[in-house]
């Protein structure tokens, strides 16, 4: 790259080895820029005053760019949308797997409280009617989860170009990013025949004059505008609206419940766009280290004799030479003619990539604190916890208790009470569309035991132990 003086010396034998700083990221994904549509809308509080068209209260378009900005936004977004949306929904076996594991942890329950007896402990002398049956524990197979669909998998796959579990990944992101999600429902009559993803930034509600009434609009190319209606509602928004556009189709809407505003969600990470924007700047900076463009790191003072033009020349092209990456730590061999000239070298930038490093530890830690993830999930190692041994089973319950549930609960219920309701047609009903969780792929006891344990699995598998045995006393 051509170097150009940042003003011109004042004498022939001063000169600035100063060449063009080069941004890390492009201007569309600096977190300074983006940050500036995500402050919420003042008016986004308004309960029911605006009739027509709500405008988002935050830019949607910016919430979502940022997951692209910051390796630990995406990390952190994509950890919840798999933990919300990604595993699938339970199949028959997987609710048959679980209410044999309640009766058996109801029955152990049971025989600690002495209220039954165990099958080695002879029962009580009156009936046979009476003993307890002991309930029979999964097998090792049906512990496994299956790799067949579930009937809202089998049902729900032809209708999207990629299957149902992809468009709800597409769905969920959104949800993370920025508060909401939606579905496009395409129907044939009364027969869905088509399910597709809705652009979050795209999708607006419209308030009707006539309360509650709402539908949707999704801009589209050209900047047309499409009218939409919320899933079953078709004819009547079309006699409500008048509306002369030939096709409607509808919408399911998934938010994130705020406080701030009624009609669309708000992402639960806002909190963090400050940290975010410290995260790039650390980058920025450990960047500009390899390509010389912090702080100068030498300043060269000759003195006693002044040098000639060619002389200098042939320096600073040396000096050049260890400006970009991969030239770093590289030895200057100078020599001058003049046995009078006499060269100083102050260094002028101090290394802070050691004190650096503990603030990317700080940003990281707040980051999945806003985001409410646990640090083991989204890749990060805290100090002084390397050697806890339950933190990731109580890490996981944790999450999946305050965090995942709740939001489970939100698509369980949206879902079952539109393509699980008689209005779809679609054979599905409500129950059907259980979010399978984190916690029912691990057992964890084991989980547990296996981070106690001093010695590895193999080990104490070769001893005959199991994990189901617990540590060894």
């Amino acid at each position: 790259m051509e170097s150009k003086p940042l003003a011109s010396p004042s004498a022939d034998n001063v000169g600035v080895i100063y060449a063009d700083r080069i941004p890390l990221f492009d201007e569309s994904l600096m977190v300074s820029e983006l940050r500036k549509g995500l402050i919420v809308s003042a008016g986004a509080s308004l309960q029911g005053s605006v009739v027509g068209r709500v405008a988002h209260p935050i830019n949607m378009d910016n919430a979502i760019a940022l997951m692209i900005a910051v390796n630990i936004q995406q990390t952190c977004i994509q950890t919840k949308r798999d933990a919300t949306v990604g595993l699938g929904f339970e199949t028959e076996e997987d609710q048959k797997k679980k209410q044999m594991q309640q009766e058996l942890d109801s029955f152990q329950h049971d025989v600690a409280l002495g209220r039954a007896k165990t099958p080695g402990t002879p029962a009580p002398p009156p009936t046979e009617a009476k003993k307890a049956d002991v309930p029979a524990p999964p097998s090792q197979d049906e512990s496994t989860p299956k790799g067949g669909k579930s009937k809202v998998e089998e049902i729900l796959d032809p209708l999207c170009e990629h299957g149902f579990q992809a468009l709800l990944n597409q769905v969920g992101e959104d949800y993370e990013n920025t508060g909401n999600g939606y579905i496009e429902v395409v129907r044939d009559g009364t027969q869905i025949v088509a399910l597709w993803h809705l652009p979050a930034a795209s999708t607006f509600v419209v308030k009707e004059e006539k309360k509650p009434f709402y539908h949707f609009e999704v801009d589209g190319l050209n900047q047309s505008t499409i009218k939409m209606a919320r899933f079953g509602d078709t004819e009547d928004m079309r006699k409500r609206t008048k509306t002369s556009q030939p096709e409607i189709t509808e919408v399911i809407q998934f938010k994130q419940p705020t406080s701030i505003c009624r009609d669309y969600g708000l992402p639960s990470w806002l909190s963090c766009v400050s940290w975010l924007e410290l995260a790039q700047m650390v980058m920025q900076y450990n960047y500009d280290y390899f390509q010389n463009r912090a702080v100068p790191d030498l300043m060269v003072l000759f003195s006693g004799q002044k040098i000639q033009k060619e002389d200098m020349d042939a320096f600073k092209a040396q000096i050049k030479e260890t400006v970009g990456a991969g030239k770093r730590h590289r030895t200057i061999v100078g020599s001058f003619p003049s046995p009078d000239l006499k060269v100083q070298v102050e260094r002028l930038n101090a290394d802070n990539r050691e004190s650096f490093q503990d603030l990317w530890s700080t940003i990281q830690l707040q980051v999945v604190s806003s985001h409410r993830v646990p640090p083991l999930l989204a890749g990060v190692t805290l100090p002084g916890k390397m050697a806890a041994a339950n933190e990731l089973p109580n890490a996981l319950i944790a999450f999946q208790t305050l965090y995942v549930d709740q939001h489970q609960k939100i698509f369980s219920l949206v879902l079952g009470q539109t393509l699980g309701g008689e209005d779809a047609g679609l054979g599905l009903s409500p129950e059907m569309f259980k979010l399978k969780k984190i916690t029912e792929y691990y057992d964890m006891g084991q989980v547990d035991t296996m981070s106690r344990m001093r010695q590895t699995v193999t080990d104490a598998q070769m001893q005959g132990r199991q994990l189901q045995d617990g540590l060894k006393k």
